[in-house]
Formats: structure tokens, sequence, C-alpha cells
């Protein structure tokens, strides 16, 4: 998905050079696109990264997010209604009515002379869809043994290319905007949906998707809604801090417990704990304290045989089910 948007908005900077370097390019975007196992792979990327999306709302068992996560998810989730309009003109006008793939002259005349303010729509579907995935980015790639000498060049990508893909939107349109007086140029490279066609991509985009996307969203807190009376009624555990006790239902980790009362607790990224960094001493009858779990080999490599007998283990994992559970927060340092 990276790849298509990086693709996608580069084809757009070209337009500082000019307007048929643009079309050059986007024969070429359009031809590789549409290959059928690359159209595939990406609406499948696209349908799984918005699945794990949803999951992951599910899954989650606390909304204390950190500045960049809620920034992110707001953002992607976001996206789907920006986009909507435009994938209708681009995309469904071709599955419904067999349209031929669409050039730059006839979206650019349009946002740029007849709908002026999907200029702003478009920019700003630009400006949140890269924040969006070069957020998801930085995540993947900052614990990565190159992202430090990287680190400047992807930077400076992700800050120049938006402001260029802009740019060169706006020269684009500008040429196209000359080219269009020429009625014969108009006629043969602009080609506008016949408004009845347009009318029914409108209501699929504006209102029957926005309503479908609204319903998906409130299904997950619907479920996340059953899942916390199902959990109450399986029973409580009280969780002993030092200097503090909290009651969770069974099968939270202690991490998730943490978060969630907002006791202090060393994690990477608010949830998404290493296991080098997320450890904790616990103490307990060896009933509440299963054996470390041999599905999470990052685990037993950071946890020293001798260590983990001592009653240290990783709090993502941990899963207290006694009615009593005791957690020393004292954390090893790395």
């Amino acid at each position: 998905m990276f790849s298509y948007i990086f693709s996608h908005f580069f084809n757009h900077a070209l337009g500082n050079v000019s307007y048929a370097l643009m079309e050059k390019w986007l024969t070429f975007h359009i031809w590789w696109w549409r290959i059928p196992i690359v159209n595939v792979t990406l609406y499948a990327a696209a349908a799984i990264h918005f699945s794990l999306g949803l999951w992951a709302l599910y899954q989650r068992r606390h909304f204390r997010y950190t500045v960049a996560e809620i920034t992110q998810l707001l953002l992607g989730l976001s996206i789907p209604l920006w986009l909507a309009s435009h994938f209708g003109v681009v995309r469904l006008a071709g599955w419904i009515y067999g349209r031929d793939p669409v050039n730059y002259a006839a979206p650019l005349f349009a946002y740029w002379v007849l709908r002026q303010h999907m200029i702003a729509v478009q920019f700003t579907l630009l400006t949140i869809a890269w924040t969006h995935a070069c957020t998801g980015l930085y995540f993947w790639l900052r614990l990565k043994p190159f992202f430090k000498w990287a680190a400047p060049i992807l930077l400076a990508v992700a800050v120049l290319l938006p402001p260029l893909a802009m740019i060169g939107t706006h020269h684009g349109a500008e040429e196209v905007t000359v080219l269009a007086k020429d009625p014969q140029w108009r006629a043969e490279h602009i080609k506008p949906t016949p408004p009845p066609q347009r009318a029914v991509l409108d209501e699929i985009t504006l209102f029957y998707f926005p309503i479908g996307y609204a319903a998906a969203l409130g299904l997950v807190f619907a479920v996340r809604g059953v899942r916390s009376l199902r959990e109450r009624r399986r029973g409580m555990v009280t969780v002993s801090y030092p200097r503090k006790q909290v009651r969770v239902p069974k099968g939270l980790s202690i991490l998730e417990a943490s978060l969630r009362f907002k006791v202090p607790h060393a994690s990477v990224c608010g949830g998404r704990a290493r296991c080098s960094t997320c450890r904790v001493r616990v103490v307990s009858d060896g009933a509440s304290l299963p054996r470390p779990s041999p599905a999470k080999p990052s685990c037993s490599t950071v946890l020293a045989p001798a260590t983990r007998q001592s009653g240290w283990r990783a709090s993502c994992g941990r899963r207290p089910m006694s009615p009593s559970f005791q957690s020393c927060r004292r954390i090893l340092g790395r």
C-alpha cells in the first residue's frame, strides 16, 4: 500500500516538470497496478489493513493512546471518507459502467475549474494518507538496525514529497486549464461522467458508503461491550502492586491492567511493549503463576532461566486467573 501511495504522489510531483510527463508516468502507473496479480494484491492489502485496524480497535483494552498513536488512528479512520468521492469517479465508474481509466486531464479540469472545493479535499486527503502511512512506517522501522543512519534520508522524503506533489498537481492543472480552451483537445482528453451515472456514484460513495462505514465501527464497539459483559460474568481478579490494588477481568495481562489503571510501567510504545522492557517480578503461588509460554521465544531469550525461575515474567504475556495476584513493579534494567 505504501508503494502505491508513493508512486501516486511521485506521479503528482512530476507536474513540476510538465503535464505531459505526468501523463506519461500515469500510463506506466496504471499499467503496473492493473496487472491482475498486482491489482489483487493491492486490494487484498487494503482489505487486510482495514480489517487489522478494526481488530486492533476491538482488541485494545484501554484508550490511553500516545499523541502519535491517536494521530495515526484518527487519520487512518478518516481516510476512507476523504477518499470516497475520488475513488467513485476513478475506479467505481470503471467497474459499474465500464469507463476507461481516467487520465489526469479530467479530474484536474473538474477540480480546478468546475468543483474547486475538491482541491481542498484532495490536498487534505494527500496530507492525511501520507502522514498516516509515514507514522506506521516509523513504528515499524524505528527498531531496525539500519534506521539510525537511514532516518535523515527517510525524513527528507517524508517532508518533501507532499508539498512537491501538491505544487506539481497545481502546475499540471494550470496547463490543463490552458489546453482545455482548445475545443478539439478538450473533446479528446476530457470526457465527463454523464449526470445520471454521476448521481449513482455520488449516492453510493457519499451516502451508502459512510453509513456502512459507520455501522462497521459501531459494530466493533458493540462487540467490545458484549466482550466486557462476558468477562465480568467469568469473574474478576485483584492485581496487587506495592502501592495500589486494581480489579480486572480474568485473562487480562498485567501490562493491560497497568495501562488501564495508569500504573507506571516501562514499555516502549504504550501497549506494544517489547519483552526487554516489560519485565515484572511476580510474587504469587504456583497456581496463579503460569509457566513461561513457549509461544514467545523472544521472552525466553531476554529472560535468563535463573531469572524466570525466581518469578520474573514478561507482563504482556502474564494473564492472572486466581482471585488474588501480586505483581512487584520493580523493572529489570537493560
